[in-house]
């Protein structure tokens, strides 16, 4: 459905004269501002003697509908921050509770290691351990043999 105005409005003035430059920038003249505020009043004299009516209806699109988006969005902006804090929260607690394994673990080879001084057959059960936790370069899979260059 296609609406359709049909507005006589006296004529604009020129291209040349719509603008001027005022502090360097480019502002409407005072003639083109009187003409725009004129073309207004005629506008709102229709509008108020009901010759235009202010309802635009458009296909397919609900006012109502883009209301409950909007209300929509405003209950789950808040939700949405709220999830994004608990999911910080989250993240912080799971950092926080590998670093106190990681410090407990330590803590247990380090006492086990030094009990292990006076008890062979702990400090045997403990290699495995100490292979982990030995410090230095770590050893990885041997490198293929290299192909002779050709």
């Amino acid at each position: 459905m296609a609406l359709r105005l049909l507005l006589t409005l006296p004529l604009p003035p020129g291209v040349n004269n719509q603008y001027v430059t005022v502090n360097g920038r480019r502002v409407l003249s005072p003639e083109a501002r009187r003409y725009k505020q004129g073309a207004l009043r005629l506008l709102r004299r229709k509008r108020d003697s009901g010759e235009i009516s202010q309802e635009l209806k458009l296909p397919k699109i609900s006012l109502q509908a883009m209301k409950d988006d909007l209300d929509l969005q405003a209950v789950l902006a808040p939700l949405l921050l709220e999830l994004q804090s608990l999911t910080q929260r989250i993240e912080d607690t799971i950092v926080e509770a590998q670093a106190e394994c990681w410090w407990a673990t330590t803590a247990y080879y380090t006492a086990l290691h030094r009990m292990s001084a006076a008890d062979p057959e702990l400090a045997e059960s403990l290699k495995p351990a100490a292979e982990f936790f030995a410090t230095g370069k770590r050893r990885g899979a041997p490198l293929p043999p290299k192909a002779p260059a050709t």
